[in-house]
């Protein structure tokens, strides 16, 4: 069998609950329970454009339930991210001031930098089809990152 219809989705920065504690935003709510630093290499300037899980896997089911109704020889590569260029100082930065956690930027070492902006028009075209808009950045990271701060001093409390 072959595939007749076909949707990429290329993602840049998602999160929410169960990822990694490596990641940017768990290490920063971690720094703010242990009064650590965040280290950020790169400067800083790497793109993140974050959405959080919960408004990509929206988009991914009403993308999925569209797909069904499209035409055979459909083929589509499709942006995920936040329209908003926001880069990895901008949200550590954004977040310390709501952790009071320190954090050091370095200029070199960052493993996989993103220096390019992600084009939201495709997308946002099917948003408007599905009603669905952009979640504002700032108050979606600030909601997440609070509650893992919330969650992982409720289980500190609890050890």
């Amino acid at each position: 069998e072959k595939i007749t219809r076909l949707w990429i989705f290329r993602l840049m920065y998602g999160y929410g609950p169960g990822e990694k504690n490596r990641r940017l935003i768990p290490r920063c709510a971690e720094a703010t329970i242990n009064s650590d630093t965040v280290k950020i290499f790169g400067g800083g300037k790497s793109y993140l454009n974050p959405l959080p899980s919960t408004f990509i896997a929206n988009i991914l089911l009403q993308a999925a339930l569209d797909l069904k109704q499209k035409d055979n020889g459909f083929f589509e590569i499709t942006n995920i991210n936040h329209p908003s260029q926001v880069r990895t100082i901008d949200v550590v930065d954004f977040l310390s001031g709501l952790g009071n956690f320190q954090y050091e930027v370095y200029e070199g070492n960052e493993d996989w930098p993103v220096l390019f902006w992600g084009s939201t028009e495709n997308i946002s075209n099917y948003m408007r089809k599905w009603n669905i808009e952009f979640p504002n950045v700032y108050q979606a990271l600030e909601e997440y990152f609070l509650t893992l701060i919330e969650r992982r001093c409720s289980k500190l409390k609890k050890s």
